[in-house]
């Protein structure tokens, strides 16, 4: 195991063959900020090995922007055979990118104040191998000012004052806050 591409690996485990695929599961890792790279060795009772190509983790970090989301994340693991990164969003495919250098994807389609789950999945051919990256969350912002109330008018009728605007052409407005001050200095 190695951490960041440190370039030297240390012994975390030997594990015993077992029937139906083999599981090692690495804990205790700052895996927010770091991304880890492995090799598998395989040995026989002979003392023949063959070690694997290095496997790497894949970290992921999602910022939400203004109307945006801005997802990045680490490089897959180079001279293993890439095939692609599939990038999901709340569970469902988003984005394919065939392209190893590809390590970001900004995401327009969101509404602020949405919370939204990104993950990605970094497939290699030579082994067939897949690396999943943990889930990162963000709530989408939004620093737009609404448009302004267009022909605003104050009358009075029967002693009520009655206010009317005509409404912004926008679906982002929610409400309309009414504020008055009485000015008595006539």
């Amino acid at each position: 195991q190695k951490a960041n591409d440190e370039g030297v690996f240390t012994l975390v485990s030997t594990i015993q063959n077992q029937q139906g695929g083999q599981t090692y599961e690495a804990t205790n890792l700052n895996t927010a900020d770091k991304f880890y790279c492995y090799k598998i060795t395989a040995s026989d009772v002979c003392g023949n090995n063959i070690t694997s190509e290095e496997l790497c983790s894949t970290r992921i970090n999602v910022v939400a922007e203004n109307n945006q989301n801005n997802i990045q994340w680490s490089k897959a693991s180079v001279g293993v055979g890439f095939q692609k990164y599939d990038l999901y969003k709340n569970g469902v495919l988003l984005q394919t990118f065939n392209n190893i250098n590809a390590i970001n994807f900004i995401d327009v389609d969101v509404s602020c104040t949405q919370q939204y789950c990104y993950e990605l999945s970094t497939i290699y051919n030579l082994p067939l191998a897949q690396v999943s990256s943990a889930e990162d969350c963000v709530i989408a912002i939004s620093t737009d000012i609404p448009p302004a109330i267009q022909k605003g008018e104050a009358t009075i009728e029967n002693g009520n004052v009655i206010l009317s605007w005509e409404k912004p052409n926008s679906d982002k407005i929610k409400e309309y806050i009414i504020q008055r001050s009485d000015n008595n200095n006539a």
